[in-house]
């Protein structure tokens, strides 16, 4: 009987955020592997004004990085949303509804 090893070697490769805000705060937005060579990196301000998104793959940055970015406020009354998400759901169950921004403004 002869016995055969296997050694597999996983090498993680890792995306890294971080956005400055205008403030010069610092913070770390998720970083999500879609499986398909792409990540979604999500962040939600807390200020307006300029803001810097720092992108790095293993440790090195990604061209063109830091990427700059304008968070302007929300102009009051013109964001509407509907759907037969915002009046009912089940637990468990996926459900959907539609934000409108068309007409907030820049951002």
């Amino acid at each position: 009987m002869s016995v055969t090893s296997v050694v597999v070697v996983v090498v993680v490769v890792v995306v890294s955020a971080v956005v400055t805000t205008p403030s010069l705060k610092k913070y770390q937005p998720s970083v999500t592997n879609n499986h398909n060579g792409t990540v979604s990196v999500n962040y939600v301000p807390t200020e307006p004004g300029a803001h810097t998104l720092e992108l790095s793959y293993a440790g090195v940055p990604v061209q063109g990085s830091p990427y700059k970015f304008s968070v302007e406020p929300v102009k009051p009354g013109r964001v509407s949303a509907y759907g037969p998400g915002l009046s009912s759901g089940l637990a468990g169950q996926p459900t959907s509804f539609t934000v409108v921004t068309k007409d907030a403004g820049p951002g």
